[in-house]
């Protein structure tokens, strides 16, 4: 019976001019999947997970939003959350958290209200496997009846909170910046009454506007789930419907509701957006004519209205539509690049050694005999060996007699650590190497330049109105600024190009050429599409740096975006190589991989040499999960074709180039 729907659809479509290429039908997942949540990675892979009808948690994966692959579970039996005993796992909500894939979860036996809760697990993939962190709360710990039914959200500020509550009243809460706890001190505050549960939240052109479900999901054909909103300008409320009854006293306005087919339409998931800029809403129902097949998987696009309300076409579920718009040009660069932020190569015998800004956990360490291909070889420095616990970023590994010194910034600091081997471990040596000469001030990118006659010089990047790149003589053994040696100011933003976004000069690094020395670094806000490379010359090293009049040198290499934070390395032929980052694509900026080109003289003027770049590949597709660092807003960010931020109402119009900033990530 659901076959002759199908076709019948597919004729209909084909009467008006569309083909079953441009198009899809619901459901587009034919199989029980309750309370779905799903998210796009940033290779453009959407995952689904869902209440465990199949047990221990379903995964899905699709490039389209409308085929769907089953890859397995979230849990095993043996690593599924122990809290509530005999419970199941429900409304499972998906997150990409500060470099690991965060999923939290209701556990729950039916009625049992007072006795379930909501827990987290962890994965540093989006296919698992997920290690189980623990409950935040049980119903009768946090004095809230049912609490099931979780939603993270991150505002503007970058800090977390936790939705949740399920026909006793809607609650958040502030959590830690891992998300894997309530924030010490941090008070619930009810939203909502007592009408809905599977709580969304989605902020857009300064409203918050509150998505949940009400009435009965789970009655099959009888179900009278529909989809409800309502909106407020604080994030806390007070939240109110169209006509501005407010949620605390049971207002809501309805954009999605069963019909003809569909029963109980529901518990959606976070809107998913194509590469169009289209929202979509999946979400669950039953079709009535099958209701002992479950609630299978449904999907139509969100429309916003000139009000800022979101709205469903006619307000019930759609039998079929025109497909989301996926362009796979967008997300090329795949899994397999080396995912290195502000790299930095060490050529040691026959092998390069690629350091940078990745890991969650420390400096992770890739190898190659070639450049081209790289394997990962895991912490060359572990977090266990510092004082710090986050934000591990820029680091350069230099080799002096038999020890291998590594500096680094962590925690917006500097620091030294000391390895016998370039792959680690690396120890940390002493405290922030700068102390002597900025007390606890922050500071970042840190170079170190050893000239001909073995004095050693650091160059790194102080908050000085934006970011200005500053220096200093080291001590003869490299690990603290030298006694008597003064700060000196080098670089900061001064011409147009470097200040497209944000007033940002940083990623120092030093060569000497014929009796000049070059300075290189990096301008522009690292979420631009313009971030680029220019450089400064002086013939002394304490003073008198003039920028190149043709800078910016590296932008926009070979039409990628956010090319910059480089370093400089001679290869075993003996040619200068630059490498450096680039947004993972035109539309997406993370993870940043790593790119190396052929830099040369020509005339004294330091060059990119045309069509030289090299994409440097993974052996394999394993590695080290990310961690991200607060930007300047968590929120999608749009540019124009000059790099600049644009306005809210600009952005809507889709006027410029869309950059998915997703949750923050660490430093540029």
């Amino acid at each position: 019976m659901r076959k002759h729907t199908v076709v019948f659809s597919l004729l209909c479509l084909l009467s008006l001019g569309l083909s079953a290429q441009d198009t899809y039908t619901n459901p587009i997942i034919d199989r029980s999947l309750p309370d779905p949540t799903v998210i796009r990675d940033g290779d453009g892979t959407s995952w689904l997970y869902a209440t465990e009808d199949i047990h221990n948690v379903p995964i899905y994966k699709s490039t389209n939003l409308i085929d769907w692959e089953f890859v397995g579970t979230a849990f095993t039996d043996a690593t599924r959350p122990k809290m509530v005993s005999g419970g199941g796992i429900w409304a499972p909500e998906i997150n990409y958290v500060n470099g690991r894939w965060l999923l939290y979860y209701s556990k729950s036996t039916w009625g049992g209200t007072w006795e379930c809760g909501i827990g987290v697990a962890s994965a540093a993939v989006p296919c698992g496997p997920f290690t189980d962190h623990g409950k935040l709360f049980i119903s009768s710990e946090i004095d809230v009846e049912n609490s099931i039914d979780p939603f993270f959200f991150t505002d503007d500020d970058g800090r977390n909170y936790l939705f949740w509550g399920s026909f006793h009243g809607i609650y958040g809460i502030e959590l830690t910046e891992d998300g894997l706890a309530i924030k010490e001190g941090a008070e619930k505050v009810q939203v909502a009454s007592g009408f809905m549960e599977a709580t969304n939240i989605v902020k857009r052109n300064g409203w918050y506007i509150l998505i949940g479900s009400q009435g009965t999901c789970c009655e099959g054909a009888k179900s009278t789930y529909q989809v409800v909103v309502n909106r407020s300008r604080n994030l806390f409320g007070p939240y109110a419907n169209r006509s501005g009854n407010r949620a605390l006293n049971g207002g809501f306005s309805s954009i999605l509701t069963g019909y003809t087919n569909v029963a109980g339409p529901g518990h959606n998931s976070r809107f998913v957006q194509d590469d169009a800029g289209t929202d979509w809403m999946i979400y669950h129902g039953y079709l009535k004519k099958d209701p002992d097949a479950g609630r299978l998987t449904f999907m139509d696009p969100i429309v916003w209205d000139k009000a800022g309300w979101p709205t469903v076409k006619n307000s019930h579920p759609s039998t079929s539509g025109t497909r989301p718009v996926i362009d796979p040009s967008l997300h090329e660069n795949g899994k397999s690049q080396v995912p290195l932020a502000d790299p930095y190569i060490l050529l040691d015998g026959d092998t390069y050694y690629a350091y940078g800004t990745h890991s969650a956990d420390g400096i992770e360490v890739y190898t190659s005999d070639d450049l081209l291909t790289w394997e990962c070889k895991g912490l060359a420095l572990d977090k266990k060996n510092t004082t710090e616990t986050r934000w591990f970023w820029a680091p350069e590994v230099y080799k002096r007699g038999d020890t291998y010194y590594m500096y680094y910034s962590a925690n917006e600091h500097l620091f030294v650590a000391t390895s016998d081997s370039p792959l680690g471990p690396f120890v940390q040596h002493g405290g922030y190497m700068m102390e002597s000469l900025l007390g606890d001030e922050k500071c970042i990118d840190s170079t170190v330049f050893t000239d001909e006659d073995g004095q050693m010089y650091l160059f790194f990047v102080r908050f000085t109105n934006g970011n200005v790149i500053w220096s200093c003589d080291l001590a003869d053994d490299g690990l603290a600024p030298a006694e008597g040696t003064t700060l000196r100011r080098v670089v900061a933003t001064t011409v147009v190009w470097e200040k497209q976004l944000g007033n940002v000069a940083e990623g120092p690094f030093v060569i000497r050429h014929e009796g000049k020395y070059y300075l290189s670094y990096s301008a522009n806000d690292y979420q631009s599409p313009w971030y680029g490379v220019g450089y400064a010359t002086t013939s002394d090293i304490r003073r008198g740096w003039s920028k190149y009049r043709h800078n910016p040198i590296v932008q926009n290499a070979e039409g990628l975006f956010g090319t910059g934070h480089h370093s400089l390395f001679t290869d075993k032929e003996g040619h200068m190589r630059i490498v450096f980052h680039a947004h993972h694509s035109t539309g997406t900026i993370h993870p940043r991989m790593m790119y190396i080109g052929t830099m040369d003289f020509e005339d004294n003027i330091l060059t990119l040499t045309a069509d030289s770049l090299i994409r440097p590949q993974l052996k394999d597709q394993t590695g080290i999960e990310a961690a991200l660092l607060p930007s300047s807003d968590g929120k999608d960010t749009v540019f124009d074709t000059s790099g600049r931020r644009l306005t809210s109402d600009a952005a809507t119009l889709n006027k410029g180039v869309r950059i998915r900033n997703g949750k923050k990530e660490l430093k540029n």
